[in-house]
């Protein structure tokens, strides 16, 4: 047998060494950050619950509804469980293994087109993309893995697996099923393979149904009672709905301000290093910021934050895509985005920064090529501005990625009393039978082991209606529970304050007793 040509071996060695790096740093995100939302928790102690023969419930002895935002990960942790494993270092593993499976799939749907570079880029922005590192614990990473692993699949013409694949990620997150089903069809009708995209939508479809199944089985039906909660809080005006937010963003002032200079700024640009004029772009590109600094009066922090230089970058990424290879990686995950986008605003459900998982993983595929354009544009030009170019761009993406991942850490701590604290104190100091009202349902019921009363719906829809019409008070009545947690501020209530053992922090908590 001949030899494999050095060419080769370094073709075949570049998955190895951009996945084994995709690890490393996934790793090391995943050993030195935490749980930022409260949401994780409801899905550990549904998960312990499961695992320990209690059943599908939140308060073990007593029936609740079914309120978990996905199913799925309640399964995965609960077998981790049963094979000794802590429900919070499986959720760690999960994260893991959905982070790597994202950012390197990533990678592939783009090398094998040819886009390598941005491939690597792409993949380095999903590893390290503040929201969905924020989003730990959640079902987020793990949806967004499936996605990646059925995206590549159903490129790579492997329908049956890819169906599998995409039907798996439906049923983590129910939600994107209208935008899977948007990204199968417009792959095949932009490939012309109608065969290969219906065996995917059918295998896609048999999944979904054998979860049906199974979650009838488990939790005695298949639509989480998390969905109407989230409708309600919508209704009340105390959570603005998910269409609402997001115009309110295009709408206030200073936000819109800069993402409208930075998409003037990325197209005049654009234009510029398609011409190979790299010196005016580079000109362009400082003058554009300097006068959103100056002119504009916006802050030096929201010019690097992290959404809007990749906001710019998706203006570029869909404006110089003229090769028909490109659109057929662009235009089917574009279709799933706005589809994504247009589901959760058509639900009318409340705003919440997990949401948009599925868009924002669209938006960073889209920088990735922008990225390599801009570079392959910027190739021709002389030495000197070439490299002020790059670096340019470099630190550009570097600024953005530390401003993020910075503000992980101080998040996470607004969480931290609730869990060393308050909960710890709750097991110790309350009675064993004693029921406990409060917002965060998920941290102190996981750490306090106490019965959780809910007045957000999530584990009772009778507060559904109720938190429709804004009435956050009914619950005292109704529930009468021993104990209730909050930040003093929350609701407005003045009750008894009995303990605080917390240190004062922006949301102060306190415990009251009735």
């Amino acid at each position: 047998m001949g030899g494999i040509s050095g060419a080769a071996k370094t073709m075949a060695a570049r998955p190895l060494v951009v996945g084994s790096g995709l690890a490393l740093i996934i790793m090391i995100i995943t050993a030195f950050t935490a749980e930022v939302y409260d949401d994780p928790f409801i899905l550990y102690r549904y998960a312990e619950n499961l695992a320990t023969g209690a059943g599908w419930t939140f308060n073990p002895g007593a029936p609740t509804e079914n309120g978990v935002s996905s199913g799925l990960v309640v399964v995965v942790l609960a077998g981790l469980a049963k094979a000794g494993i802590n429900v919070a270092l499986g959720s760690a593993l999960v994260f893991a293994a959905g982070m790597w499976s994202a950012a390197f799939s990533a990678y592939l749907i783009l090398r094998r087109e040819g886009f390598l570079l941005a491939g690597v880029v792409t993949a380095l922005l999903v590893a390290t993309w503040p929201p969905f590192i924020e989003a730990r614990g959640m079902e987020s990473a793990l949806m967004l893995g499936l996605l990646g692993w059925g995206t590549w699949l159903l490129f790579e013409g492997r329908s049956a697996w890819s169906g599998v694949a995409l039907g798996l990620a439906t049923v983590t997150r129910p939600d994107i099923a209208f935008a899977v089903a948007a990204l199968i069809v417009v792959r095949g009708l932009l490939t012309r393979s109608s065969r290969r995209s219906l065996v995917a939508f059918v295998l896609a479809g048999a999944t979904g149904i054998a979860w049906v199944i199974v979650a009838r089985t488990l939790a005695g039906g298949v639509w989480p009672s998390t969905l109407a909660a989230k409708v309600a809080q919508a209704a009340s005006g105390l959570w603005r709905p998910y269409a609402a937010e997001v115009w309110l963003l295009l709408r206030d002032r200073q936000p819109s301000r800069v993402i409208l200079g930075f998409v003037l700024m990325a197209a005049v640009a654009g234009v510029l290093l398609a011409r190979q004029r790299v010196g005016l772009a580079i000109g362009a590109t400082l003058i554009g910021l300097g006068g959103l600094y100056f002119l504009g009066h916006v802050p030096l922090r929201w010019l690097a934050s992290w959404p809007r230089p990749v906001i710019a970058l998706v203006v570029v990424g869909l404006v110089f895509s003229p090769r028909m290879k490109e659109r057929s990686i662009t235009i089917p995950l574009i279709a799933a985005g706005v589809v994504s986008a247009a589901t959760l605003s058509v639900l009318k459900v409340a705003y919440y920064s997990w949401y948009p998982m599925l868009p924002m993983y669209v938006a960073l595929i889209l920088a990735g090529i922008a990225i390599q354009n801009m570079v392959q544009a910027i190739r021709p030009a002389p030495p000197w501005p070439r490299a002020i170019a790059l670096a340019a761009i470099a630190t550009g993406i570097s600024a953005a990625m530390v401003m993020g991942l910075s503000g992980l850490a101080h998040m996470a701590q607004t969480r931290v009393e609730l869990r060393q604290n308050i909960g710890p104190w709750l097991r110790a100091e309350t009675p064993a039978t004693a029921s406990v009202a409060c917002m965060e349902i998920g941290i102190l019921g996981y750490t306090s082991d106490r019965r959780i009363v809910d007045y957000l719906g999530i584990l009772d829809s009778e507060a559904v209606p109720h938190i429709a019409q804004g009435d956050w008070t009914w619950w005292l009545g109704h529930y009468r529970p021993d104990y209730v947690v909050m930040y003093p501020a929350a609701i407005g209530l003045s009750l008894i304050h009995i303990s605080e053992p917390t240190r004062r922090t922006p949301i102060s908590y306190a415990v009251f007793c009735l």
